[in-house]
């Protein structure tokens, strides 16, 4: 018996529908919808190779990464040369505080491309924050030669500077920021410490700018303000990856604490600007 549908089309068509549906809903920022359109391919066909990649892709453009790693990895059973297969799993991996996987899908994904420029980045940040300082720096050089644009090398600088940066940065905040902070201690530190991370549920990034050291006070509560954190970590080897120059080092010092304090005190994006 031949496929049909009521709209006169045939099985094949129907996938190629939806396919097409998924990567336009994709392309164009909505990955709730792309994930919804790939997974009923993937409902009659569960081996569909693009639409496995695209419940990836779109996984991690919604964070969320553990879906997104069971996706990479069916699609690398399917084909394991795929080369953005390897990239979209060390992403996952790195998202999952699993850096040791991160670096290894990365190095597998080189030996098929070493001009992917993004395999080479996901493998510079997970040797760093493994403690391979030298090794990551190739990796950062490698991906920076590539894609300087998507991928700069990361600017270092002095604790002094970082020290420097973060009395400037207070400056930025506006008054009821600042007079808030006043109140706890801020540090700098080079990473996040893993553990910490892997606390929460799902783990936290360890590309976060800053972190809050404590329990926020519930959504709705009375008097956010009252609260405050034990402390405020600013990790200054996350911050240097967006490659700042030493002008713009403050205001991403700032945005990184302006963040912090946002999710604290429960307050939106469009909250409290920066001077």
């Amino acid at each position: 018996m031949s496929d049909w549908s009521p709209w006169g089309l045939d099985a094949s068509a129907i996938s190629e529908l939806r396919l097409a549906r998924a990567l336009k809903a994709l392309d164009a920022g909505d990955p709730t919808t792309a994930t919804i359109e790939a997974e009923e391919l993937l409902d009659e066909e569960p081996d569909n190779l693009e639409a496995v990649v695209l419940v990836g892709e779109a996984s991690l453009d919604l964070g969320a990464f553990a879906t997104a790693r069971i996706s990479f990895q069916h699609a690398l059973s399917i084909d394991e040369t795929l080369t953005k297969g390897w990239a979209g799993l060390a992403l996952a991996c790195y998202e999952l505080t699993d850096l040791e996987s991160c670096a290894s899908s990365a190095q597998q994904g080189l030996r098929l491309d070493e001009q992917d420029p993004a395999l080479w980045y996901y493998l510079a940040v997970a040797l760093e924050q493994l403690e391979h300082p030298e090794k990551a720096e190739q990796a950062f050089t490698q991906a920076a030669r590539i894609d300087g644009a998507n991928f700069p090398k990361p600017t270092r600088f002095t604790l002094e500077q970082w020290e420097q940066a973060l009395k400037s940065a207070m400056e930025l905040l506006p008054a009821a920021l600042r007079d808030w902070y006043e109140r706890f201690p801020v540090h700098i530190k080079r990473f996040p410490d893993l553990e910490e991370l892997r606390s929460a549920e799902p783990p936290l990034s360890p590309a976060a700018g800053a972190l809050y050291l404590g329990v926020p006070p519930p959504l709705g509560f009375g008097n956010a303000w009252a609260t405050q954190p034990e402390q405020v970590r600013v990790y200054c080897g996350n911050l240097e990856r967006s490659a700042p120059t030493p002008p713009d080092l403050a205001r991403v010092v700032a945005t990184a604490l302006r963040q912090e304090a946002l999710d604290w005190l429960g307050l939106d994006e469009n909250s409290a600007p920066l001077s």
